[in-house]
């Protein structure tokens, strides 16, 4: 399947998620340093488009988390795991 097929079978709300690239980590210089430690490695940009299409949408829900939930050890677990996640669904690409 072609990343312009995949686009299509997308759900309507991750619309432009991949034309948009993470915010640079001053979006987020008032968090705790675990948070934006873990912030790092949901950016997309570098990726190739294939592999973008897949971690896109979960860096942008990472990113919406972050704005919504205060700083805590529950935050920083549940951004691990989100991360481990993504990396599986990125090597699920590959």
């Amino acid at each position: 399947m072609s990343a312009v097929d995949r686009r299509a079978s997308r759900p309507a709300s991750w619309d432009g998620v991949d034309d948009v690239p993470m915010k640079t980590m001053d979006e987020f210089a008032n968090r705790h340093p675990g948070t934006t430690g873990l912030l790092r490695f949901f950016e997309y940009a570098h990726l190739p488009e294939h592999l973008r299409d897949v971690s896109a949408p979960i860096g942008q829900l990472a990113r919406d988390l972050v704005h919504t939930l205060p700083d805590g050890p529950e935050l920083t677990a549940g951004l691990r795991k989100l991360l481990e996640a993504k990396d599986c669904f990125v090597r699920a690409a590959l």
